[in-house]
């Protein structure tokens, strides 16, 4: 995304708390940042493969949802946009 700013590695779990609390939406695979936001109450879309369960271990919440690709790059970016929470 042009002006996207990477901020991998460079974040503290408190800092990506912070930046998570501004966030107007958050989409990741199933990991701690991901389940982190939904925590938070930032609306989530949790995208998981064939490795895990979203029975199991998806993100719960009100304003959380998830989908599962197997692999996981067979989630498109229309099924995304119509799996926001």
């Amino acid at each position: 995304i042009p002006g996207a700013l990477d901020l991998r590695g460079r974040t503290s779990l408190r800092e990506l708390a912070a930046l998570a609390r501004r966030a107007a939406l958050c989409v990741g695979n199933d990991t701690g940042p991901t389940h982190l936001a939904a925590t938070l109450g930032v609306p989530t879309l949790a995208v998981f493969g064939p490795e895990s369960d979203p029975a199991l271990c998806a993100p719960r919440g009100a304003r959380t949802a998830w989908l599962r690709g197997e692999p996981i790059g067979a989630v498109t970016a229309a099924q995304a946009l119509a799996a926001l929470p």
